[in-house]
């Protein structure tokens, strides 16, 4: 039984759960500070479920690094 999709759909619904709650905070606490928390929290929201999804699609742990790398970056220096 093949699990990727499964796998796969979890993360995208963790990571689009991760992103608004990181948006939430932003709209919020309005704040370079407190963008770069949002814009964190969805980066990592991503990062961890892909790291669980490894076992089923280990591709899927370099585009949750690649991601949070662009939104670190993006939130420090945008």
């Amino acid at each position: 039984m093949d699990f990727t999709g499964s796998a796969m759909a979890l993360v995208g619904i963790i990571t689009a759960a991760g992103a608004g709650l990181g948006a939430a905070i932003a709209h919020w606490r309005r704040g370079p500070g407190h963008l770069a928390i949002g814009a964190i929290i969805g980066g990592l929201s991503t990062f961890l479920f892909a790291l669980v999804a490894t076992v089923y699609a280990g591709i899927i742990v370099a585009l949750g690094l690649v991601a949070l790398a662009v939104l670190v970056l993006g939130a420090f220096f945008g």
